[in-house]
């Protein structure tokens, strides 16, 4: 099981990996482990850990297995999004401007995102700062450029659709 996940994942050799022991507690790691929940990879988790998840676990505080598998997700999907639009990777003020970490209620050690709406940093700012960012470099007419060829890519598919349904 551990060679699959190794190749599945890209797992390098200098990286042990040890399945849990009884008792053992995800929350509660033994002195220098780090437990990384499979479903981690399989939202985009690699190791060595990327400079953006290794700056935000940081900046958080918390371990791998302490995010739930739904913060993964999250934070892939916002780096993504960030890098897509913005051309930049969000940082760690970033993720504190949008999101709140929460403990998961009925699972001590267990951590997910929520975005926080009594944050001093209002959704207006963000926008704010979002627009900001986008203006800068052009990158406004870059973006409309790039969804206006995804746009015509859309058209494109729904006609062939549309003639195979013919």
């Amino acid at each position: 099981m551990l060679a699959q996940l190794r190749k599945a994942y890209d797992i390098p050799s200098s990286v042990k990996l040890s399945l849990p022991r009884p008792r053992f507690r995800p929350s509660r790691p033994g002195s220098n482990e780090v437990v990384i929940h499979r479903q981690s990879f399989e939202y985009g988790l690699r190791l060595p850990i990327q400079p953006f998840f290794a700056q935000i676990l940081s900046g958080l505080g918390v371990a791998p297995a302490q995010l739930s598998s739904m913060a993964w997700q999250n934070h892939a999907g916002l780096y993504i999004l960030w890098k897509e639009v913005l051309g930049v990777e969000p940082t760690i003020e970033d993720v504190h401007a949008i999101f709140a970490l929460t403990t998961a209620p009925k699972k001590p050690g267990l951590y997910y995102l929520r975005t926080d709406p009594s944050s001093s940093f209002l959704m207006s700012q963000f926008d704010d700062k979002l627009k900001e960012r986008l203006t800068s470099g052009g990158r406004i007419a870059k973006l409309e450029a790039q969804l206006s060829r995804l746009s015509q890519k859309v058209k494109d598919k729904d006609d062939q659709i549309s003639k195979l349904e013919d």
